[in-house]
């Protein structure tokens, strides 16, 4: 993980220990914990339509 803000993400391939490395950044991170959070909250309540958004993305 990095520190950066953008929501961004990236493979790499070392190739001295022949392994892919995923790398995300701080953004994407907390991005996804909003996205997580709403889908949530729309499985708690069996997807019916709510009179407010829980989150806003």
């Amino acid at each position: 993980m990095t520190d950066e803000p953008e929501i961004n993400a990236c493979a790499r391939w070392e190739e001295a220990s022949s392994t892919y490395y995923a790398e995300f950044t701080l953004g994407m991170i907390v991005w996804l914990d909003g996205v997580a959070a709403t889908l949530a909250s729309h499985i708690v309540r069996d997807f019916e339509p709510a009179s407010y958004l829980p989150l806003h993305l």
